[in-house]
Protein backbone atom coordinates (compact mmCIF):
# COMPACT_ATOMS: atom_id res chain seq x y z
CA UNK A 1 0.00 0.00 0.00
CA UNK A 2 1.67 3.19 -1.05
CA UNK A 3 -0.40 5.48 1.88
CA UNK A 4 -0.35 9.39 1.07
CA UNK A 5 -2.34 11.79 3.81
CA UNK A 6 -3.21 15.24 2.23
CA UNK A 7 -4.62 18.41 4.21
CA UNK A 8 -7.06 20.67 3.25
CA UNK A 9 -7.36 19.79 -0.11
CA UNK A 10 -10.75 20.99 -1.11
CA UNK A 11 -10.52 18.80 -4.21
CA UNK A 12 -10.59 15.39 -2.84
CA UNK A 13 -14.21 16.17 -0.71
CA UNK A 14 -16.49 14.55 -3.09
CA UNK A 15 -14.03 11.88 -2.42
CA UNK A 16 -14.29 11.83 1.20
CA UNK A 17 -18.30 12.55 1.38
CA UNK A 18 -18.31 9.34 -1.08
CA UNK A 19 -16.12 7.27 1.57
CA UNK A 20 -18.42 8.69 4.71
CA UNK A 21 -21.51 7.67 3.05
CA UNK A 22 -19.79 3.87 2.03
CA UNK A 23 -18.53 3.26 6.05
CA UNK A 24 -21.76 4.83 7.20
CA UNK A 25 -24.26 4.08 4.76
CA UNK A 26 -26.41 7.05 6.41
CA UNK A 27 -30.23 7.09 6.34
CA UNK A 28 -31.73 10.21 5.08
CA UNK A 29 -31.98 11.78 8.03
CA UNK A 30 -28.07 10.98 8.99
CA UNK A 31 -26.83 12.26 5.24
CA UNK A 32 -28.39 15.31 5.80
CA UNK A 33 -26.87 15.73 9.04
CA UNK A 34 -23.52 14.57 9.18
CA UNK A 35 -22.32 13.86 4.92
CA UNK A 36 -23.84 17.44 3.83
CA UNK A 37 -20.88 18.94 1.55
CA UNK A 38 -21.87 22.88 2.40
CA UNK A 39 -21.65 21.87 6.24
CA UNK A 40 -17.99 19.88 5.43
CA UNK A 41 -16.77 22.95 3.78
CA UNK A 42 -18.32 25.63 6.32
CA UNK A 43 -16.58 23.74 8.87
CA UNK A 44 -13.20 23.54 6.63
CA UNK A 45 -13.24 26.71 6.01
CA UNK A 46 -13.55 27.87 9.52
CA UNK A 47 -10.79 26.86 11.08
CA UNK A 48 -11.05 22.96 10.59
CA UNK A 49 -9.50 20.03 9.43
CA UNK A 50 -10.22 17.75 6.49
CA UNK A 51 -7.69 14.74 6.08
CA UNK A 52 -7.59 12.22 3.39
CA UNK A 53 -5.55 9.35 3.21
CA UNK A 54 -5.21 7.98 -0.56
CA UNK A 55 -3.86 4.58 -1.64
CA UNK A 56 -2.60 5.32 -5.17
CA UNK A 57 -5.11 7.91 -6.59
CA UNK A 58 -8.09 6.29 -4.57
CA UNK A 59 -9.42 8.25 -0.99
CA UNK A 60 -9.80 5.14 1.76
CA UNK A 61 -10.30 6.75 4.66
CA UNK A 62 -10.61 10.79 5.99
CA UNK A 63 -11.44 13.04 9.40
CA UNK A 64 -12.80 16.23 9.24
CA UNK A 65 -11.92 18.29 12.76
CA UNK A 66 -13.05 21.31 14.19
CA UNK A 67 -11.90 23.92 16.55
CA UNK A 68 -14.25 24.27 19.82
CA UNK A 69 -12.58 27.11 22.38
CA UNK A 70 -9.31 25.16 23.67
CA UNK A 71 -10.31 21.54 21.81
CA UNK A 72 -9.79 20.25 18.49
CA UNK A 73 -13.03 17.94 17.95
CA UNK A 74 -12.40 14.97 15.30
CA UNK A 75 -16.12 15.06 14.16
CA UNK A 76 -16.39 12.52 11.44
CA UNK A 77 -14.02 9.78 10.16
CA UNK A 78 -14.05 6.95 8.46
CA UNK A 79 -11.53 4.38 6.86
CA UNK A 80 -12.94 2.05 3.73
CA UNK A 81 -13.28 -1.43 5.28
CA UNK A 82 -10.98 -2.68 2.55
CA UNK A 83 -8.02 -0.98 3.89
CA UNK A 84 -8.94 -1.34 7.81
CA UNK A 85 -5.84 -2.73 9.80
CA UNK A 86 -3.77 -1.55 7.92
CA UNK A 87 -2.53 1.35 9.57
CA UNK A 88 -4.77 4.04 7.58
CA UNK A 89 -6.48 5.74 10.69
CA UNK A 90 -3.24 5.69 13.05
CA UNK A 91 -1.37 7.38 10.32
CA UNK A 92 -4.28 10.25 9.96
CA UNK A 93 -4.37 10.60 13.66
CA UNK A 94 -0.93 11.03 13.96
CA UNK A 95 -1.52 14.02 11.43
CA UNK A 96 -4.49 15.28 13.72
CA UNK A 97 -2.91 15.32 16.59
CA UNK A 98 0.43 17.17 15.39
CA UNK A 99 -1.88 19.78 14.02
CA UNK A 100 -3.52 20.34 17.19
CA UNK A 101 -0.39 20.24 19.00
CA UNK A 102 0.71 23.06 16.56
CA UNK A 103 -1.90 25.05 16.88
CA UNK A 104 -2.23 25.68 20.91
CA UNK A 105 -4.90 22.89 21.41
CA UNK A 106 -5.27 21.95 24.99
CA UNK A 107 -7.34 18.42 24.18
CA UNK A 108 -8.31 16.50 21.75
CA UNK A 109 -12.11 15.15 21.69
CA UNK A 110 -14.34 12.73 19.84
CA UNK A 111 -17.50 10.55 20.22
CA UNK A 112 -18.30 7.11 19.04
CA UNK A 113 -20.55 4.27 19.54
CA UNK A 114 -19.08 1.26 21.24
CA UNK A 115 -21.58 -0.93 20.20
CA UNK A 116 -21.70 0.10 16.57
CA UNK A 117 -17.76 1.02 16.20
CA UNK A 118 -15.95 -0.92 18.58
CA UNK A 119 -13.09 -0.93 17.03
CA UNK A 120 -12.91 3.12 17.53
CA UNK A 121 -13.69 2.75 21.15
CA UNK A 122 -10.73 0.30 21.83
CA UNK A 123 -8.71 3.11 20.02
CA UNK A 124 -10.09 5.53 22.20
CA UNK A 125 -8.67 3.54 25.19
CA UNK A 126 -5.67 2.52 23.66
CA UNK A 127 -4.65 5.68 23.21
CA UNK A 128 -5.60 6.97 26.30
CA UNK A 129 -8.63 9.11 25.66
CA UNK A 130 -11.11 9.16 29.00
CA UNK A 131 -15.07 8.46 28.18
CA UNK A 132 -16.74 11.78 30.20
CA UNK A 133 -19.87 10.57 29.10
CA UNK A 134 -21.97 8.41 27.53
CA UNK A 135 -25.67 9.65 26.27
CA UNK A 136 -28.09 7.51 24.18
CA UNK A 137 -25.15 4.67 23.44
CA UNK A 138 -23.26 7.44 22.36
CA UNK A 139 -19.44 8.05 23.89
CA UNK A 140 -17.70 11.29 24.46
CA UNK A 141 -13.87 11.30 25.38
CA UNK A 142 -11.44 13.57 25.57
CA UNK A 143 -7.54 13.45 26.10
CA UNK A 144 -5.12 16.17 27.19
CA UNK A 145 -2.36 17.28 24.42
Amino acid sequence: MNLVVDLNKLEELDEAIEVSNKVFKPSLSEARRYHNKDDWQEVIKSGGLLITAKDGKMVVGYAVCYPKKEKFHIWNAGVLESHRRLGVWTKMYGVIWKFAISKGFRYLTLNTYKDKFPQMYAFCLNQGFKEYKIENGKSFFIKTI
